[in-house]
């Protein structure tokens, strides 16, 4: 079982989970299993030094694309 994006955004892309955490510039992202394409179940985070109003990926390609607000 997988947590909930407590945090609100989440993404679902190739197979991969991701969602922002409660503390909004932490986000997880989980490899989804499969037992019959022997794809174990991965988890990792990410720290961002930012705080993201939306995200999205891409894992074949290792890209994470952050929307942010501009400071003024």
């Amino acid at each position: 079982m997988l947590p909930s994006a407590l945090g609100g955004m989440w993404d679902l892309y190739g197979g991969v989970w991701g969602h922002d955490t409660e503390r909004r510039n932490v986000f997880e992202f989980y490899q989804l299993p499969s037992e019959i394409r022997k794809i174990p179940l991965r988890r990792w985070q990410l720290a961002l030094d930012v705080r993201p109003r939306d995200f999205s990926f891409d894992p074949s390609q290792d890209l994470l694309v952050l929307v942010v607000n501009e400071e003024t």
